[in-house]
């Protein structure tokens, strides 16, 4: 279990600190539109995942959220900030998650490797109020979660020792 913070002012860039003093990471759900809390949630972050799901909607949204981003002043943003894209509800084997990679590769912004597919395992893991580590951790689905941590700690603090510690496995969790 881990704590669960809710600010809705957008003062998160500054609480974060304080709120961090006991942890190494922090995931900051955003909402996904364009607001002064996702500007606050930006200027907090080290690494910011644009999560895409391959449709025309998810295109449009991907302009306004890269242009948010190149609009905050660079003095406010933290120096070593990476934005990823994480392509997520991918229908595998489809035109549609090919043709749709190549209109993210047009984006200055690298694209995760580890892809999370169109499942049933996680609507259903989500309807229990678990996670698809918990309820069905022998799959392909609990998989693509595990590399994708995985992928995202290679981001984080390189100095850290829990790189290399799996994600919802038998040894110690990150």
């Amino acid at each position: 279990m881990f704590p669960v913070v809710a600010l809705d002012r957008p003062i998160i860039h500054k609480e974060l600190p304080s709120l961090m003093r006991s942890y190494n990471f922090a995931v900051i759900d955003g909402a996904p539109r364009l607001s002064s809390l996702t500007r606050s949630a930006i200027m907090a972050s080290d690494l910011i995942v644009i999560p895409v799901q391959p449709s025309p909607l998810d295109v449009w949204a991907i302009h306004e959220v890269t242009e948010l981003i190149k609009e905050i002043p660079e003095d406010i943003l933290n120096k070593n900030l990476k934005t990823v894209f994480l392509v997520s509800r991918k229908i595998v084997n489809t035109a549609i998650a090919r043709d749709f990679l190549e209109v993210l590769a047009t984006y200055d912004i690298p694209i995760l490797n580890s892809q999370i597919a169109q499942r049933v395992v996680f609507a259903e893991s989500l309807a229990s109020g678990s996670t698809v580590l918990e309820v069905a951790p022998f799959t392909q689905a609990a998989n693509e979660i595990r590399q994708l941590c995985k992928e995202i700690l290679t981001y984080g603090d390189k100095e850290s020792t829990n790189h290399d510690q799996s994600i919802g496995g038998d040894e110690k969790s990150t």
